[in-house]
């Protein structure tokens, strides 16, 4: 009797409050759901907007439908934006790829004005894949303009580019220094990430002497960035075992990029500039030095602490696991275990996960990830040496030869700030490498 007269506490959906609605519609949403929302009414349709627009992540293909539907109220909803340039057609002269290329040229131009009435942007990335086909790429001029044109509310910036002009062609028409555009845009960042084919100093101060690049010239002064958290300045990509393709130096492409940039951000990281800086990495990479005892490393070349800490990497699966077959060993104060995962997954523990990806394609700094609702860090795969033994028995000579020897016979390798100091297995005493590569005990 007292269940019947008892009073009925439901509330019904259209008496909810917006902040309640918003929270509901940021939580567990999937994108189709929030665009079903939208069609219910007119105060869902505004709600659940709100939370569409908030974080746009647009490819080559989908670029173009956004550019021809501008809408400045949309816009001013936008909080992180992210442009990934993909690969496109079957091959370097497909059809495909010429059109996408011509498509983005108009989108590209399009986007400055819309960027401008973005005035919630927090963040924005910009990013291409290591390497582009050929009659694709990102003209520098254009990159130039977009920097120039973001809002002053954004904070986070990510340029990962290494494609800016026609590699067919000897002559670049739409040329730009870029550097000029970052450095004006540097004192209001919190997160910058820069991965291009060439940089220089200029980005970090005025006065960059190019007669000079590897001296701090009396004249250099160093741009202050009261904001800025974290720096990671990319200037080598993995490639074949000998042969690492580095950044060159803007209109100095016969200097040290390594000892340029390191030399110029002494001055920049000083804590007159840069009071609330954390972490200022320079990422490179080393190549193959022996085919048996050495390994390509993934160096983090830390400006703050003036070190560099090589971690070594290689790809032990072949064909049935290239994918996710990459190793890694990872330094003592992280653990020191061996972990796998695919190329970008190791990339990303190598940089510290700075930059992370959420799961509907937007990048952002990881420390911001969380902050961000209705955002997922999509996680690679990775595994533990033992738990790679359990779906597969491909090994390797490092594992083989510290079972054989009972001792661990790589570690990542420390040194200064501009050295290059190579991962090499150490042979124990009593013991030796054959022909195969294989351990052995001296006779």
């Amino acid at each position: 009797m007292d269940d019947m007269n008892s009073k009925d506490e439901r509330v019904p959906i259209f008496a909810l409050s917006n902040e309640i609605l918003l929270s509901i519609f940021e939580s567990d949403l999937s994108y189709s759901d929030i665009l079903h929302c939208m069609l219910c009414c007119r105060r869902w349709w505004s709600l659940a907007s709100s939370v569409l627009y908030k974080h746009v992540a647009l490819t080559l293909e989908t670029l173009s439908r956004w550019s021809q539907c501008p809408s400045d109220s949309n816009d001013a909803m936008i909080e992180t934006f992210t442009l990934r340039i993909s690969r496109v057609g079957n091959g370097p002269d497909s059809i495909e790829t010429a059109d996408a290329m011509r498509q983005l040229r108009i989108d590209l131009n399009k986007l400055p004005s819309r960027l401008a009435k973005m005035v919630n942007l927090q963040s924005f990335s910009l990013f291409a894949p290591t390497s582009l086909p050929s009659g694709l790429w990102v003209p520098e001029s254009m990159i130039a303009s977009v920097i120039d044109s973001l809002p002053q509310s954004c904070v986070c910036l990510e340029i990962n580019v290494r494609d800016t002009h026609d590699r067919n062609s000897a002559h670049n028409s739409e040329q730009a220094h870029l550097c000029d555009f970052i450095r004006p845009v540097l004192p209001r960042l919190r997160f910058l990430r820069l991965n291009l084919p060439t940089i220089c100093p200029w980005a970090f101060g005025d006065d960059f002497d190019p007669a000079q690049p590897s001296v701090v010239s009396t004249s250099f002064k160093a741009i202050q960035a009261p904001i800025l958290e974290q720096c990671i300045i990319k200037v080598a990509e993995t490639g074949p075992l000998r042969l690492v393709p580095r950044a060159k130096v803007c209109n100095c492409p016969d200097a040290n990029v390594i000892v340029v940039l390191a030399k110029h951000l002494e001055a920049f990281k000083s804590p007159t500039n840069v009071p609330k800086l954390e972490k200022l990495w320079i990422l490179d990479v080393l190549p193959l030095a022996d085919q048996y005892t050495s390994y390509q490393s993934l160096v983090r070349r830390d400006v703050i602490k003036n070190t560099s800490l090589a971690l070594p990497y290689k790809d032990i699966a072949g064909p049935r696991f290239r994918k996710e077959g990459v190793l890694i060993r990872m330094p003592a104060e992280e653990g020191g275990q061996d972990l796998l995962s695919t190329m970008d997954g190791v990339k990303g523990l190598a940089e510290g996960h700075a930059w992370v990806e959420a799961s509907n394609g937007t990048r952002l700094p990881a420390s911001d990830i969380s902050e961000k609702a209705h955002l997922t860090f999509v996680r690679p795969v990775l595994r533990t040496a033992k738990e790679w033994s359990t779906v597969t028995n491909i090994t390797c000579l490092l594992w083989s030869g510290e079972r054989t020897a009972g001792t661990r016979l790589l570690d990542a390798v420390e040194g200064g700030l501009t050295e290059d100091c190579i991962p090499t297995m150490r042979v124990p005493d009593g013991w030796m490498f054959n022909e195969g590569g294989f351990l052995e005990r001296v006779e």
